[in-house]
């Protein structure tokens, strides 16, 4: 994870202070100032040395989202939206939310470049080989007492998220919003009035919701239950930590439960398990359309 280099400290609270500024009183970011980055991939300069990696050869949007909220007031955009490469100028996509786990360090746009790995290199291949059919993948950035798994994503709103990320990819594509996803890793489905578990994400009314690698227990055992009644639910674990997942799907019957494992040794699965469950996901709920 990224440390914030003393040179640019100066520089970050420059910039961040314009866009907090622009940030409503309630928290909510406004969208009208994204920087985009152009098709071959580069990113742009970000103040705090933490902006996503060199990615696939997509356009890259960040753009400020409930920055208050979320995140620390030095920290730069928190929020980014992804549009493959060789998509149409404007076109209606399917939109995938991803939200991370726990970040203790206070990495701005984890699982989009060091020390994760970068999202948008591990969908790209899907759409140029044709398993997946082309889709916006956006995320949001927590940071703000992020080190707590059971805290985590407090009153996320992911329709208002999805509104955010519209207005700024500004016609580089637009939202399918009957065709919304949203996936969360570890901490993003441990809170049980937050994240994928929370109000604003039922409300969104998503097709899928996915759960990579996060809590099962008592407290978010039954969420599960009430959620996977109401959309489709889908659940990658593996064996590397140790919870009741038999008691989940006893009390989760419209659960899709499935163990990912074969990870070299040595490997963190719990990171690891998040680009495969992905792949296994998109390729699922998003198959390529034939004409």
């Amino acid at each position: 994870m990224a440390l914030v280099r003393p040179f640019s400290r100066f520089v970050a609270a420059s910039v961040v202070a314009l866009v907090v500024g622009l940030a409503g009183v309630d928290g909510r970011a406004d969208p009208r100032t994204p920087i985009r980055s152009a098709d071959e991939g580069a990113v742009e300069a970000d103040p705090s040395n933490r902006t996503p990696g060199p990615a696939a050869a997509g356009t890259t949007v960040t753009f400020p989202y409930q920055q208050k909220r979320f995140l620390h007031a030095r920290n730069p955009n928190g929020a980014l939206a992804y549009v493959p490469q060789g998509t149409p100028a404007g076109a209606t996509l399917p939109i995938v939310v991803f939200l991370h786990g726990m970040n203790a360090d206070g990495q701005v746009h984890p699982w989009f470049g060091p020390p994760y790995g970068d999202l948008r290199k591990v969908v790209e291949p899907l759409f140029s080989s044709g398993k997946v059919q082309p889709f916006i993948l956006a995320a949001p950035t927590h940071t703000r007492q992020a080190n707590a798994a059971a805290v985590m994503w407090p009153a996320f709103d992911l329709a208002d998220f999805v509104d955010a990320t519209e207005i700024a990819l500004d016609g580089v594509a637009h939202v399918d919003r009957s065709q919304l996803i949203v996936v969360a890793t570890s901490g993003g489905g441990c809170n049980p009035t937050g994240g994928i578990l929370g109000a604003g994400v039922r409300g969104a009314k998503p097709n899928v919701v996915v759960a990579i690698d996060t809590c099962v227990d008592d407290r978010v055992i039954p969420e599960f239950a009430t959620l996977a009644e109401a959309t489709e639910l889908r659940l990658y674990w593996q064996r590397g930590w140790v919870r009741p997942i038999s008691e989940l799907a006893r009390a989760c019957e419209h659960c899709n439960i499935e163990e990912i494992d074969g990870f070299p040794s040595k490997t963190n699965a719990h990171l690891a398990i998040v680009p495969e469950a992905m792949r296994r996901a998109l390729t699922t709920i998003l198959p390529a359309t034939t004409d």
